[in-house]
């Protein structure tokens, strides 16, 4: 998947750019939540963690 859309680390405003955030000129990161297999070796860990925020 081709990432189209950054978020600041510094800011957390989101830009169109790929080098550097145009507001404050922090490094940058992929908007896009990360794709999860069913088959992945870490899944148990991500839904443990999942319900632990959900909890609260």
């Amino acid at each position: 998947m081709k990432t189209l859309i950054y978020k600041c680390v510094n800011c957390g405003r989101y830009t169109l750019k790929k080098d550097r955030c145009m507001y404050c000129g922090g490094e940058l990161k992929s908007a896009h939540p990360p794709n999860i297999s069913l088959q992945s070796k870490i899944l148990s860990l991500i839904i443990k963690e999942r319900r632990k925020v959900r909890e609260s």
